[in-house]
């Protein structure tokens, strides 16, 4: 697995640990989307796997959201209920060898509900066997003080614009493509990395950034037509906003840094225009990843 050097740091921190046979309790992996803590955590289970003589000696867990359906057929917010961590505490209790390891992984960790953190720190106060925790949370604020504070904690950071050009030309890609990709990207390791050998997204992420840009430039009552359209595809608006912020960090990179990228020019937006739809996007994101706000307003106040 290659994995991004802005990572090299976790990754040395940890294999010093394993050597030592210091590791932690549980560890809290936190980054944007797709930054690559999926991918540092996918090595910790590989490494700690191989620590042990046999292989019933090692159980691996993972607990994920669970997606409720709305009336009309669509999915809902995610959310880890108390049940999944109440199944994971008895499964953990099996008996393994002095030398067996346990890890329970929790994907999108920052969705755990208030019950379910409740349940989970008195796991973490009394751990059980050979028991690893590995959190890996998108946002650390919904996560409580008390969970973190049981928890070596990780930030991965996402890789510069230059960083990001030079991996991408080094993996075979050329200047325009690297570019692309990396504007993208927004120097998340993860959704560069499959960026590159998925030319479709690429071209799907891309018309979604045409799409924004041909809608800033439509009257008011076209832009609330789309929002309507779009709102009817709830599961899929956290994806959309998160391409829009990364359009609109994209036009401040091109504006600061003089980038050239496909027919966008660095004078086509000004830099408080720009600010400002990052901030207002920001700020429905936030609010719509905690409580069920309504979709088609939502979007109407981001494109207003």
């Amino acid at each position: 697995m290659k994995l991004a050097a802005t990572h090299q740091k976790q990754i040395d921190f940890l294999k010093r640990a394993i050597k030592l046979n210091r590791l932690s309790h549980a560890y809290l992996f936190y980054g944007e989307p797709e930054v690559g803590k999926e991918m540092v955590a996918e090595w910790l289970i590989d490494q700690i796997s191989q620590q042990v003589d046999n292989s019933w000696d090692f159980q691996l867990w993972r607990i994920y959201p669970e997606y409720p359906e709305t009336l009309s057929g669509k999915k809902g917010l995610g959310a880890i209920k108390v049940k999944q961590i109440e199944e994971m505490r008895h499964r953990t209790d099996l008996r393994l060898s002095p030398r067996g390891y346990q890890m329970v992984v929790i994907h999108q960790a920052q969705l755990m509900n208030m019950e379910s953190q409740d349940l989970l720190l008195k796991v973490l106060e009394e751990p059980r066997n050979q028991t690893i925790f590995v959190f890996l949370a998108d946002y650390l604020q919904p996560i409580r003080e008390t969970i973190r504070s049981r928890c070596q904690v990780f930030y991965f950071a996402p890789l510069s614009i230059k960083q990001s050009i030079n991996w991408l030309i080094n993996q075979g890609l050329n200047q325009n493509k690297a570019e692309e990709i990396a504007l993208l990207s927004q120097g998340r390791f993860g959704l560069m990395n499959r960026l590159k050998d998925n030319p479709k997204e690429v071209e799907r992420r891309l018309e979604e950034w045409r799409q924004l840009r041909e809608i800033q430039s439509q009257p008011l009552y076209q832009r609330f037509r789309f929002a309507e359209k779009a709102a009817q595809e709830r599961s899929e608006l956290l994806e959309l906003m998160n391409n829009w912020i990364s359009f609109w960090r994209a036009m401040l990179l091109i504006k600061n840094l003089g980038l050239r990228f496909d027919s966008y020019r660095s004078d086509e937006y000004n830099l408080s225009e720009i600010i400002s739809n990052i901030d207002k996007i920001e700020e429905v994101e936030s609010l719509f990843r905690r409580v069920s706000l309504n979709a088609r307003l939502s979007l109407e106040y981001i494109l207003i």
